[in-house]
């Protein structure tokens, strides 16, 4: 799991940071200019609306798949 921070201004999501600190994913609209930035993968696919669809061939993961990215190891 995993920490978010919001912009205490006007409550945007800005990043996300594993409890472990070994990834931190920042939303690229906490930039001004985020079309310097490419489109790595897309997440909990399942919940985006209809019509809502970004152009490319990127990983696209279900939230389940997301989560068991970073589960820990069984015993």
């Amino acid at each position: 799991m995993g920490t978010r921070q919001f912009c205490p201004a006007c409550g945007t999501g800005l990043f996300w940071r594993a409890n472990d600190g070994g990834i931190t994913m920042v939303s690229a609209q906490a930039f001004d200019n985020a079309s310097s930035f490419v489109l790595e993968d897309e997440f909990c696919i399942e919940s985006k609306p209809e019509t809502y669809a970004l152009a490319g061939d990127r990983p696209r993961l279900t939230t389940a798949e997301l989560y068991a990215q970073f589960a820990p190891p069984e015993a």
